[in-house]
Formats: structure tokens, C-alpha cells, sequence
């Protein structure tokens, strides 16, 4: 009794892990390329007469459902374009239309009520196509939105520019700093991402007798102080690769600045930013609504 259930539960989990893979293939995707599709019923049975044809690159897809775990049957989001203001009917058919929505012809959607047109909702003449699991993992790729998140990480700026009219400094500035900020909403496919961020990090400041207007007697040959620096920057990812530019102020403590008088106390630097370790905590949005985003315009 005891391998019974062992074996009810394992061939259960099974199932429930089958079924999960094959939900998270539901949705958005765009193909990388043209890819061979038949034409097909939303259950998936064969079109009499049907012939196989080819999707465009760039094309949006929805899939819809999974058959045996091997084929999606998927929907071409809606070729249809809009009319001259004022028009009872919003959508007309363009050149694409029929070859990938409406399984009628030009004359059997002119007359479709207008309200039908207008939700997109073509009923039994909708068009649906079959394709293999495959082929969508390979040449396409999800069409989802990711949400703006939160972005916080390690942030490096290998020199400091304090552009001050006639007393202008560059100096090496090898330090890190802790990064926070908001990294924009972008499509999932998208390989650029963009967040601006705030920096805050305790920065290595060298004094000398040029960058200071007091007690410079009392400088030593080095002169090492450390200085809290804050920054703003616009941060640009390419997968893992991250650089912006940054605009900061650096500030002594008010007890070395009394004392030496340092010159860019409070006073902006610029420099470019590179960041380690970036992360965010990214949701894709689903579009749980069949009727939206159906457009290629």
C-alpha cells in the first residue's frame, strides 16, 4: 500500500510539473525569423484544404495552448490598420489580414457588423495556426513587459572631473559606492535597459597646497582625507555590462574643512560611472486580455 501511494504521488507530481511547464508557454512572443505554420481550428484539428505558410520576422504571436506537449496552437496578433476619424468602423483589413486573422474573405468581413470588427472578435472565422514547441523556443522570443523595479548595487567611479571656472581638476578616483535608484519599464527582449540612480559611498580626497586655502604649512607630502560623496546618474545595461554618467559632490568633515579650507567642498564633479552586481527585482507584466495588444501597426 505504502509504493502505491509513493507512486500516486510521484506520477502526480509529474503531471502537475507538465502542466505548469506548459502554462508558462502561454502569451506574447515575436519571431526571430520566418517559420513554417499550419493553418488549424482553436482545438487544434486540421483545416480541410489548408497549405502551410510562413511567418514574417519581427511578427507578434500569441500562444494560446499547448497539444500533447509537443505543438502551441497560436494566434497572429491582428493585422488590421485604423480608418479616417469619424468611421462607424475603427479597423479595416490591410494586406496581411487575411493570410494570418480572418479565415473569410474580403467580402465576408466587409460584412461583419461594425461592433464585431471593432472588438477584433471574429468568432468561427478566426484564423489559428499550429507550430511545434520547438520552433518557438528557438525563433522567437517572449513579448512581455518587464515592470520598473527597484535598482541597487556597487557602483565605481574610476576619476572625479570638478569643472570649476579657473581652477579646474582631474584626479584619479578609484573608489565604490553603494548605488540606488529605478530602472525603467522595457520589453523582455529588449538587451538595453536604462535606470537613473543616486550614489553614496565614503571617497578617498588627497589635499595639497593647490586645492586648499589654509594651513597648507601643516600638509604633509601625502595627504589623505576621507569625504562623503553623494551623486545622481543615468545608467545604461547591456545584458551585464553597465556604464552612465554621473554628476556628485564630495564634502569633508566640517573639522578638516575648517582647518584646511578645501577648495570643491560642496561643489560638483563629474565622472562616468560603471556598476558592479546591479540588480532588480523585475516582473514581467502578463496581458491576461486576448482582445489587447493585437495590433501591428
Amino acid at each position: 500500500m505504502k509504493k502505491v501511494t509513493i507512486l500516486i504521488i510521484y506520477l502526480s507530481s509529474i503531471n502537475c510539473i507538465a502542466q505548469i511547464n506548459e502554462t508558462s508557454k502561454i502569451g506574447l512572443y515575436k519571431w526571430k525569423e520566418s517559420v513554417f505554420i499550419e493553418p488549424c481550428n482553436i482545438d487544434g484539428t486540421d483545416l480541410v484544404g489548408a497549405t502551410e505558410t510562413t511567418t514574417i520576422a519581427g511578427q507578434r504571436f500569441r500562444v494560446l495552448k499547448i497539444i500533447d506537449g509537443a505543438e502551441a496552437i497560436i494566434q497572429i496578433l491582428d493585422y488590421t490598420k485604423k480608418t479616417t476619424p469619424g468611421s462607424a468602423r475603427i479597423y479595416d483589413a490591410t494586406t496581411d489580414f487575411f493570410r494570418y486573422n480572418f479565415k473569410g474573405t474580403s467580402s465576408e468581413f466587409a460584412s461583419l457588423p461594425d461592433e464585431q470588427v471593432n472588438s477584433r472578435n471574429y468568432g468561427q472565422d478566426q484564423a489559428y495556426f499550429k507550430v511545434g514547441l520547438s520552433l518557438i523556443d528557438d525563433l522567437s522570443f517572449r513579448d512581455s513587459k518587464i515592470s520598473g523595479s527597484l535598482a541597487a548595487g556597487i557602483i565605481n567611479f574610476p576619476f572625479k572631473y570638478r569643472p570649476q571656472k579657473g581652477n579646474v581638476d582631474f584626479t584619479g578616483s578609484f573608489n565604490f559606492g553603494a548605488g540606488i535608484g529605478y530602472t525603467f519599464p522595457h520589453k523582455s527582449w529588449r538587451q538595453f535597459t536604462h535606470s537613473v540612480l543616486s550614489g553614496y559611498s565614503i571617497s578617498n580626497i588627497v589635499l595639497d597646497s593647490s586645492s586648499t586655502n589654509r594651513n597648507q604649512s601643516k600638509l604633509a607630502s601625502v595627504n589623505n582625507f576621507s569625504a562623503f560623496s553623494f551623486s545622481l546618474g543615468y545608467l545604461i545595461q547591456y545584458q551585464k555590462v553597465q556604464a552612465g554618467f554621473f554628476i556628485g559632490w564630495d564634502r569633508l568633515s566640517k573639522i578638516n574643512q575648517m582647518q584646511f579650507e578645501w577648495q570643491y567642498q560642496g561643489k560638483p564633479w563629474v565622472s562616468v560611472g560603471f556598476g558592479l552586481a546591479i540588480f532588480s527585482n523585475q516582473k514581467e507584466k502578463v496581458d491576461k486580455n486576448p482582445s489587447t495588444s493585437q495590433s501591428n501597426e
